[in-house]
């Protein structure tokens, strides 16, 4: 089957900043090109059209200059008796095919059923940057040649479907037209409106008064031009004689957009309730049912609030909130309909931003300004979520921003006034998700803080504190550091955040300090977030006084402790369980039934299960030390960023042996660490000083020092001018 053939026809006047934008978007699948170029036309277009066809001599090119007679299908219909292809492509100077449309309309050449001979694409006409249209709808750009297709009509002409079949036509979204006129067009479009537009269809309506479409464009060129009052009469008149569904819904919701503007909110309403018994499964007549009802909250105001935006007694008072609350219930029944409503693709007239952003922007704007007058919370909740909606369209709008900052900021206000002045003493927030390493701090902390311990910060606990610490760089972080709040704001990183997503969300510029508990960390955070300075390291502390010490001695009784998942190494725990013929006894929470099943098969296969006791998890692990009378505590894991219960049987008098890792030799002395299991034996039977033990925890791991470093730190000059992260200095000597 030979290939079929397209030409692709254009007419031009002064369409010089566009037109190689529409050549290039159809070249790639055009076999003739037919250009029609206005002899007034003195923006340099032919030349742009003669060099493209120059630099594209695979494609057929007939361009010839014509006077233009103020009649669009004419001047179309001229171009389309030169186009010889299969099937006819039309464009005008400043549209184009979106990208991958190109493939589409071959793909339909090629495959489009042989009854099928008109194919209407999707128009979308002035998109945003954020690639939202003005106006999206389906029309006729591609049909079969030899098919009798003509224009007919001087303005907005168009092909007349009675000659069309219904089963002969196709409506894709598959392909996609844009119109996209060059900045500052606009006037220029009034002006043709005016110049040329309303004169054609008033010649028109002189001859057939009751002419649908004449009408129907009359009041559309009307509003084009800047006219909309004019527009009204030949709308209303269009509504009484058309039959044409689509057409009529976009007559009344214009009609309703006029008398809107006019003042007119019965008349509008009216209109656009018409629209929606017509199509009421569009979105267009619901969102400005909501605007009608906004227009009736500020006649309300009007009415009820004197020059100062108040009401002076409580009577009045209550009877204005309650219209107040009816009609903006109201607007946000509207506002929801019309968000919650999907465009009907194949329809006229749709208009993009009431299929995206603009009915959450408006609710949200609505639920603001109640807040703003009810001080609710509840609509200050609302108003945030519909804008957080509006941004999902248009994300970074810095319009939507600037209003939701402004909001925010006039909550932050009315909750620092309910707070109230700071007291005597100072306050620290300490927002901590778990509740596992903070409470010792907390305690000691107390004495010079009224400290406020939270595990998800609200915006007025954050208002109400003098410096804010949060334990783990995880979501608790990433929402506080969104804004600056005028205090302290520290962070306590652990290990495993440092190989999450975690750093790279945080806004670091609203940190003040980041901790670390050793040195190793900072590497990690350089090598996978880029961050290169931002901490310092604070050694986790333990209890000393709570430590259960004793002089201990070599035995063969090992303890291993924590959350039992695959970091922990626990298949080299079983080797040496079995290598060693040890007495091991294992304290903690399965992280999985299959880890903790997989363990036992290893320990039975080697002979070992008999000498393992599970004593669950244990929260006092000295006493629990005591009770199995341990000689050695065993860490086999390959990844800690400290180890608490390392530390805790140091300070009893128990030799740690310990798995070397990267970083661990800044954790624990280097005589304490081994490479391979089978050096376990060794540390066995080397030197027990349990004095020792205790006395290089104490220097390093004891808790009032870990304390007072931090309340350095909450006071210090730098974090109160809130500088970005930094390092501050550490304290991560190690040596053995």
């Amino acid at each position: 089957m030979a290939k079929l053939k397209l030409s692709t026809f254009l007419i031009l006047k002064d369409e010089g900043r566009t037109v190689a934008r529409a050549l290039e978007s159809a070249a790639g699948i055009t076999d003739r090109f037919v250009i029609g170029i206005d002899a007034a036309s003195s923006d340099g277009t032919e030349e742009i059209v003669r060099g493209f066809a120059a630099r594209h001599p695979g494609i057929e090119w007939d361009i010839y200059k014509f006077r233009w007679e103020n009649h669009f299908a004419r001047a179309r219909n001229r171009a389309l008796e030169l186009c010889k292809g299969d099937w006819i492509l039309q464009l005008d100077g400043h549209e184009y095919l979106r990208s991958g449309s190109a493939q589409m309309v071959l793909w339909y050449i090629e495959h489009a059923d042989p009854e099928v001979w008109l194919i209407s694409v999707m128009m979308q006409m002035e998109p945003d940057r954020y690639g939202i249209p003005d106006i999206f709808f389906v029309q006729h750009h591609l049909w079969r040649n030899g098919r009798g297709v003509r224009y007919v009509n001087a303005s907005h002409n168009a092909i007349p479907l009675e000659v069309v079949p219904d089963h002969r036509r196709l409506r894709t979204n598959d392909i996609v037209i844009v119109h996209q006129r060059p900045r500052g067009n606009a006037e220029r479009r009034r002006e043709q409106r005016r110049a040329m537009n309303i004169p054609n269809f008033e010649q028109a309506l002189a001859s057939t008064p009751d002419d649908p479409r004449s009408l129907f464009y009359m009041g559309q060129s009307c509003v084009d031009a800047g006219r909309p009052g004019e527009a009204v009469p030949f709308y209303k008149r269009y509504l009484e004689v058309s039959t044409h569904a689509e057409e009529k819904y976009e007559a009344a919701v214009k009609l309703g957009e006029v008398e809107a503007l006019a003042g007119k909110p019965e008349e509008a309403a009216e209109a656009f309730h018409a629209a929606l018994k017509l199509i009421p499964a569009r979105a267009e007549a619901p969102f400005n049912l909501g605007l009608v009802a906004k227009l009736r909250i500020e006649e309300l105001n009007a009415e009820m609030l004197d020059e100062a935006g108040t009401i002076a007694g409580v009577r009045e008072r209550q009877l204005y909130l309650n219209r107040l609350h009816a009609l903006t219930e109201e607007a946000q029944r509207w506002f929801a309909i019309a968000g919650s409503t999907s465009p009907p693709v194949t329809s006229y007239f749709l208009r993009g931003p009431v299929y995206t952003y603009l009915p959450h922007l408006e609710s949200a704007r609505l639920a603001a300004a109640l807040y703003r007058y009810t001080g609710l919370e509840i609509h200050f909740g609302r108003a945030a979520a519909a804008f957080r909606k509006a941004l999902e369209f248009r994300p970074g709008d810095p319009e939507i921003l600037a209003e939701t900052g402004v909001l925010e900021e006039e909550r932050l206000a009315r909750l620092r006034a309910a707070i109230g002045p700071a007291g005597e003493r100072k306050r620290l927030l300490v927002v901590d998700a778990t509740g596992q390493f903070t409470p010792p701090l907390i305690e000691r902390w107390r004495a010079d803080y009224e400290v406020r311990p939270v595990r998800r910060a609200a915006t007025c606990d954050l208002l109400w504190a003098d410096a804010v610490f949060v334990d783990w760089c995880d979501e608790n972080l990433v929402e506080i550091s969104r804004r600056r709040w005028g205090v302290p704001l520290v962070c306590r990183l652990w290990r495993y955040e440092a190989y999450s997503a975690f750093p790279a969300r945080v806004n670091w510029a609203n940190v003040d300090a980041l901790i670390v508990p050793a040195e190793f960390l900072r590497t990690w955070l350089a090598d996978r977030h880029g961050i290169e300075s931002p901490v310092r390291v604070i050694r986790p502390g333990i209890d000393l006084k709570k430590a259960r010490f004793r002089e201990r001695g070599p035995g063969r009784r090992v303890a291993v402790a924590g959350y039992l998942h695959p970091r922990k190494n626990l298949d080299e725990v079983a080797d040496i369980a079995a290598r060693e013929n040890i007495e091991l006894h294992l304290a903690g929470r399965w992280q999985g039934s299959c880890i903790e099943r997989h363990f036992w098969w290893r320990l039975r296969r080697a002979g070992a299960a008999q000498r393992v006791r599970f004593h669950a998890w244990r929260g006092d692990i000295g006493a629990w030390l005591d009770e199995v009378g341990a000689n050695y505590m065993l860490s086999a894991s390959w990844s800690e960023s400290f180890g608490f219960v390392i530390a805790e049987a140091m300070a009893a008098g128990i030799r740690p042996i310990v798995k070397r890792f990267e970083g661990a030799e800044e954790l624990w002395p280097d005589s304490v660490l081994y490479d391979d299991p089978a050096d376990v034996g060794e540390h066995m039977a080397g030197n027990y000083d349990s004095r020792a033990y205790r006395q290089w925890v104490a220097e390093r791991c004891d808790v009032e020092r870990e304390a007072a470093q931090y309340l350095e730190l909450f006071a210090s000059e730098g974090c109160l001018k809130g500088v970005s992260p930094r390092i501050l200095g550490d304290d991560s000597s190690t040596k053995d």
